[in-house]
């Protein structure tokens, strides 16, 4: 046996080594949060059928995700937050990558908004309408003859005078346009679901964390750590809010979200976010 056989050899455990290490890491950061593998599975899939995080929607606030991740990262002292973090960071992404997620990811962006099927065109819409119209006009031509001659008289001429409307071509024009404006506004507000849901849930897995990736670093640049946190007193009783007024409206949910984690959690999570982009590839 050559000496780079050996070599080789000496290298199996050493990357066995690096192996279970990272998977240390990962399991060590959920441990240290308290979640187990199955509930944080849970609520990363609940996130992604969701949409994903998106920092300038002040209602992705209030996912279970962010919930949960904020009780868990405030059991954590801060000093210890930076360096759980990449764990988190490693155990989501060896998530993502499993055949599980890319299968369940898939059937996710198959359920994008597709166009409505009409049963009947245009015209047959508008011929049935005035069939449907025309029979109960009939229905009341006979209930007409049990009426006194001069109600009988009033109703049978409103009747003909309806009856000449519907088969105007004034009436029928104006149904056409009508049906064809709204079948338009209902394909072009379709076309627009349908290219929000494609930017949302892009091609791949890995689009798909990139622009979460992307949001995450937007949201957290420029955090002002020293931001000081105080109880306000409102008709809803006592909250936790910013002392800078213009804190508390101006600024969004992952800015405030970044204050409560603590600079080290947020400082390492940006580095993290960055490295995976760029092992993806994507600016």
């Amino acid at each position: 046996m050559n000496r780079h056989s050996h070599s080789a050899y000496r290298l199996i455990p050493l990357a066995g080594m690096v192996l279970l290490t990272a998977a240390w890491l990962r399991q060590s950061a959920l441990a240290q949060l308290g979640l187990a593998e199955a509930a944080a599975r849970d609520l990363v899939m609940t996130e992604v059928r969701e949409g994903g995080t998106d920092h300038r929607s002040r209602a992705r606030s209030y996912t279970r995700l962010v919930i949960a991740g904020r009780k868990a990262y405030q059991k954590v002292p801060l000093a210890a937050r930076g360096q759980l973090t990449p764990g988190l960071f490693a155990w989501v992404k060896a998530y993502l990558n499993t055949p599980g997620f890319s299968a369940e990811y898939a059937r996710i962006r198959e359920l994008k908004p597709v166009s409505r099927v009409y049963e009947l065109t245009i015209e047959q819409e508008i011929k049935q309408e005035v069939d449907e119209q025309l029979a109960g006009h009939a229905q009341l031509k006979q209930a007409a003859a049990t009426m006194k001659p001069a109600d009988r008289d009033q109703m049978l001429a409103n009747l003909k005078q309806a009856e000449a409307m519907l088969r105007s071509p004034e009436y029928l024009k104006a149904q056409r346009t009508e049906r064809e404006e709204a079948r338009a506004r209902d394909e072009a507000g379709i076309e627009r679901a349908t290219a929000e849901w494609l930017l949302r849930y892009p091609a791949t897995v890995g689009g798909f964390a990139a622009r979460n990736l992307r949001s995450l670093l937007e949201g957290t640049a420029g955090v002002d750590y020293s931001a000081k946190l105080v109880t306000i007193v409102g008709e809803g009783g006592e909250s936790l809010g910013f002392e800078n007024e213009g804190y508390r409206t101006g600024k969004s949910w992952m800015w405030v979200e970044s204050v409560l984690a603590g600079k080290e959690a947020v400082t390492a999570a940006r580095a993290a976010a960055e490295a995976w982009l760029k092992e993806l590839g994507a600016p």
